[in-house]
């Protein structure tokens, strides 16, 4: 005879939270202290690199802001990447995917200047670079 199973919904949780709960209901399941159960929950999107991943197939946001034309300073540039982060982001429009990119950043004219300013938009001011994203973007990103 088969075991009932127990549905949980766990509602709409941080992405973070949700993975820890997963974990240890699986280590609790695996040592019986737990019964069969199946959870519902949802967590903001996340990108995913699988094991087949590399770090070849990661863009800079730089790289993405440059192919939509936006100014990026001294910020570093994979300018082989350019055409490709175009054709990405066209892909991703064309099946409805929307890439959230920086909208503010923390710019400095070098990496160990302090403290570095905020720019007010997308655009990094020239001879500056990119170092941290900023507020707006930490609170879009949910970071």
């Amino acid at each position: 005879m088969n075991s009932p199973i127990t549905a949980y919904d766990l509602g709409r949780i941080p992405y973070r939270e949700a993975l820890e709960f997963q974990r240890r209901a699986v280590a609790e399941r695996a040592s019986n202290a737990r019964g069969d159960a199946i959870y519902f929950v949802e967590h903001e999107p996340v990108l995913t690199v699988g094991r087949a991943g590399h770090p070849e197939n990661l863009l800079i946001p730089e790289s993405l802001l440059k192919a939509r034309g936006v100014e990026i300073g001294a910020s570093l540039l994979e300018a082989d990447k350019v055409d490709l982060a175009r054709s990405l982001e066209e892909k991703a429009r064309s099946r409805g995917v929307r890439l959230v990119l920086p909208v503010d950043h923390v710019e400095a004219a070098s990496e160990g200047e302090a403290p570095g300013k905020l720019t007010t938009g997308e655009a990094i001011t020239p001879g500056f670079a990119a170092f941290d994203i900023g507020p707006r973007t930490s609170t879009l990103f949910g970071a």
